[in-house]
């Protein structure tokens, strides 16, 4: 018994310590993923601020070159929004692509976005909206001769990206896994040895959870783990049965009984 304890004890370490080593392993994949995921949103936002054009566009905005230069834009760039906004946050332009009518609202309530404007922000943040999750880029339009971006910022271009479940099914494919969007910090799922769970946080502006994306992962290699443990574990278990068994036997037939007669005679 002291030896299958043993031998149960060193196949559970060896379980926790493979476990831990493919959640590190899947949680790097699924961060890059993420990245990687929100890279046209970024290339687009890079890319727009810097120049003469949105300079010009911001103190004197157009029509024609909004349709050509930004709702063209979205599509390209599998973006659901698009805004600039002056130095001090007010819209010059929004568009949610070519033929949406009305100029769309904002997608951040008006003093969160101040809050960020006041700290010169330049990245990406998440925000929860009422039916869904949006990645968001903020960057200072700012003139092309300004390479290092240090300048005054001229305006704000702010992109959307809604993360639609066609992102969430290439995020899935990515990191070979079953990937969804939960409510930040919510109750995990029961998994059987062989799978997992990797919980990556989606940050707003402020560093809170909005949200998370919770992968469930198939491991081949745990699960090829736990079926060797059990078959070495049920076969030692049945090794010692079977000694304990033969001992019994022996100590029987050449101890006890040639004493019993012994005590007979």
């Amino acid at each position: 018994l002291a030896a299958l304890f043993a031998l149960r004890q060193f196949q559970r370490q060896a379980m926790a310590d493979l476990l831990a080593s493919e959640m590190r392993e899947r949680s790097a994949m699924l961060e890059q993923a993420v990245r990687l995921t929100g890279r046209p949103l970024r290339d687009l936002t890079s890319d727009y601020s810097q120049g003469e054009d949105l300079v010009r566009f911001v103190r004197e905005p157009k029509r024609v070159w909004a349709a050509i230069n930004l709702d063209a834009s979205l599509a390209k760039f599998e973006l659901s929004g698009l805004w600039v906004l002056a130095v001090d946050g007010t819209v010059v332009y929004g568009t949610r692509g070519a033929g949406t009518g009305s100029p769309p609202s904002l997608p951040l309530p008006a003093a969160t976005l101040q809050a960020i404007l006041a700290h010169r922000p330049a990245g990406t943040f998440f925000a929860r909206l009422s039916d869904r999750v949006v990645e968001l880029c903020l960057a200072p339009v700012q003139p092309s001769a300004d390479t290092q971006r240090v300048t005054p910022p001229r305006g704000w271009l702010l992109a959307e990206k809604t993360w639609a479940p066609a992102q969430v099914q290439l995020l899935s494919r990515l990191t070979r896994s079953r990937g969804k969007i939960a409510a930040a910090g919510g109750p995990l799922p029961a998994l059987p040895p062989h799978e997992f769970v990797v919980r990556h946080p989606l940050r707003g502006a402020d560093g809170e959870t909005v949200a998370d994306i919770v992968c469930v992962i198939r491991s081949e290699e745990l699960e090829i783990a736990s079926n060797h443990n059990r078959t070495v574990f049920l076969l030692f278990g049945f090794c010692g049965f079977v000694s304990a068994a033969l001992a019994t036997t022996a100590l029987y037939r050449w101890v006890l009984r040639p004493l019993g007669s012994i005590a007979d005679s």
